[in-house]
């Protein structure tokens, strides 16, 4: 399978940077365009650094690899914002994240709502 675009959800903490390098890592081997998205842990505000962070990682991941990436507008995105973005890209990079709240013990863990609503397969 060939991989044209990648889809990338992270909150850029230093916890989350392995999906941020696996994302890299088959964006190179496979020649894609990379999609960042910055995407909160539950519960948690977006900061107002976030966009500069965000484009400052997407800046790096251009010129490091010389690959195209686009960046996702910051706001307080939910997981109906993630299934949208992943419309239409070939694979959803996601850090190992847990939520433990009691919506995700009735509904399932957010990768697995993803895998249910999205068409994109996940790493």
């Amino acid at each position: 399978m060939t991989i044209h675009s990648i889809l990338v959800a992270t909150d850029l903490s230093t916890q989350e940077n392995l999906a941020l390098q696996r994302a890299w890592r088959l964006a190179q081997a496979h020649r894609a365009t990379v999609k960042l998205m910055y995407m909160p842990q539950a519960g948690q505000e977006v900061p107002a650094t976030a966009a500069a962070r965000l484009a400052e990682a997407a800046r790096q991941l251009e010129e490091s690899l010389e690959l195209r990436v686009k960046t996702v507008p910051v706001a307080a995105h939910k997981l109906e914002d993630l299934v949208a973005q992943a419309r239409g890209v070939d694979l959803v990079v996601l850090p190992h994240r847990r939520d433990r709240s009691t919506a995700a013990f009735f509904r399932g863990q957010p990768v697995l709502r993803l895998l249910r609503d999205s068409t994109a397969p996940c790493s």
